[in-house]
């Protein structure tokens, strides 16, 4: 007989700074957490991608209050549950950052990873960043999320300043959970061309999407590739210099709307 397929459970606790209000709150999940819990480990599930909310933990600038932390994470270890603690999600980072264009976000992830790896060193998995790719083109790129920029300059300024804290942050876990996997996530995207006016377009999409994990791994960088010219052209040097870090184990999310199938040659201005 087939083993049975493994399922992850998951919560998701993106914070929405302008409402000063996350999904935890807004689903009542932070209410009814235990129930949450033993509901997934009643069906089966032995292993959860769980949040640790950054914007609640230190909600003031250098004060650390793990009491929710403590209390979850305790439970799902002990309920049995192998959690994947999922540090930021999105654009789940405290108030008194300006987004991820603040210069002081680099400095102040570190603190908070660090503190984080000192405070549970039992942890066996970690998700350091949800989605860099997705993060940065919809607050970079397409302006929807902090900092609202647009274009590919706000894409390269807003992934320069971020990606260089995500390497460092790896290279500190491995420092102080070195038993511990990280699980890096990004989405499961793909495009194609359905007319030959397409083929570059197509090329362009998947050229960009794989950039970042690429980067973070370290690998050669041919700058020939379509997306990388354009990314130099806009001042990334410093972002292709990136220091990498390591990935342990790579999640892939999947959605329907990533795959596009292209019958132009425009990329455009909005793309998944």
């Amino acid at each position: 007989m087939a083993e049975p397929i493994p399922f992850i459970g998951a919560f998701e606790s993106t914070f929405q700074p302008s409402f000063d209000t996350d999904v935890a709150e807004t689903t009542a999940h932070i209410t009814s957490w235990r129930e949450d819990l033993d509901l997934l480990r009643d069906c089966g599930v032995a292993e959860v991608r769980y949040p640790v909310r950054w914007h609640r933990v230190e909600s003031e600038r250098g004060c650390f209050d793990w009491r929710s932390s403590d209390e979850t994470l305790a439970y799902i270890r002990d309920s049995g549950l192998r959690p994947i603690v999922d540090l930021l999600h999105h654009t789940s980072y405290p108030l008194w950052l300006d987004g991820f264009a603040d210069p002081a976000f680099g400095p102040s992830f570190l603190r908070y990873v660090r503190a984080f790896a000192e405070r549970f060193p039992w942890v066996g998995a970690y998700t350091l960043f949800n989605e860099p790719f997705t993060t940065f083109f919809l607050s970079g790129h397409e302006g929807i999320w902090e900092p609202h920029y647009r274009g590919l300059d706000g894409f390269v300024d807003v992934a320069s300043n971020v990606m260089p804290a995500l390497t460092a942050a790896s290279r500190l876990c491995r420092e102080l959970l070195p038993e511990a996997r990280h699980v890096y996530t990004e989405v499961c995207e793909h495009h194609t061309a359905t007319a030959a006016g397409g083929v570059a377009a197509a090329e362009y999409a998947n050229d960009r999407r794989f950039l970042l994990t690429d980067l973070f791994l370290g690998r050669s960088i041919d700058d020939r590739r379509p997306f990388v010219a354009d990314v130099l052209a806009a001042g990334g040097e410093r972002l292709l210099a990136l220091e990498p870090g390591a990935i342990d184990v790579l999640g892939l999310d999947y959605y329907a709307h990533n795959q596009w199938a292209w019958e132009a040659p425009d990329v455009g201005t909005t793309c998944p």
